[in-house]
């Protein structure tokens, strides 16, 4: 895996802030969007991807039946949205491709899942669902419905991928638009400058590096940087 690619998301739907058993239950269902709804999430996710604008979660958990099923391809068929067979086997170079081809992707996980350094990833014995929106040599970068920590900082956080090897009944389902899409143009396109440690400038890099700029004195303002006035 050379360089790093990172599909530009229209928002992150985090199930566990729709809770309310009388305004947030699944569809027909009589489970919330916190309990059950990590595929719901995800579609909706996808779904604002394209469309680059707000959808309510609920707009997409009103295809969920009455035993707590999403009809995914009801709710994506309404925003003119097709989905792809779930693949079980070539798991990364399957992801890699569709986000090459600018497509997230479900993904499902089950059981518990703890990361090589000791990180909870899942803490349920359930199946789950996901997004998959970016990678790099070190991992896959995913919008996780149901964990935060799995997501943010959406640039820095990903899964390494050996930790994929570490979850059973894992698939990557695609998801396919048929229609024009509504992002602004320029929304994925993405500089990285490539230097030594004088390129840096504090706010500009992550948190956790070290910085020359403007502590190291000469430049005070990010507009004097030679890579501010290039972009």
């Amino acid at each position: 895996v050379d360089g790093k690619v990172l599909l530009t998301m229209y928002e992150y739907v985090n199930q566990g802030s729709y809770s309310n058993p009388k305004t947030d239950l699944r569809g027909k269902s009589n489970e919330t969007i916190k309990n059950s709804g990590c595929l719901d999430c995800s579609v909706d996710m996808i779904v604002m991807y394209y469309e680059w604008q707000h959808v309510d979660i609920h707009d997409i958990s009103d295809f969920v039946a009455s035993n707590a099923q999403l009809d995914t391809g009801g709710a994506l068929a309404a925003h003119n949205m097709t989905q792809g067979t779930s693949t079980y086997g070539n798991f990364k170079q399957g992801v890699i491709d569709e986000i090459n081809a600018g497509r997230p992707c479900i993904i499902h996980i089950r059981g518990w899942w703890t990361s090589g350094d000791g990180r909870t990833l899942h803490d349920t014995e359930n199946g789950h669902f996901m997004v998959g929106r970016g990678y790099d040599s070190n991992g896959l970068y995913v919008y996780d419905p149901g964990c935060r920590a799995n997501t943010e900082p959406i640039d820095t956080v990903y899964i390494p991928w050996d930790d994929w090897n570490n979850v059973t009944d894992l698939y990557y389902r695609p998801v396919y638009f048929n229609g024009t899409i509504a992002k602004p143009e320029n929304s994925e396109k993405n500089i990285s400058i490539l230097g030594d440690s004088i390129s840096t400038y504090e706010g500009y890099i992550p948190s956790d590096y070290s910085v020359f700029y403007p502590g190291g004195g000469g430049i005070s303002n990010v507009q004097d940087t030679w890579w501010m006035q290039v972009i």
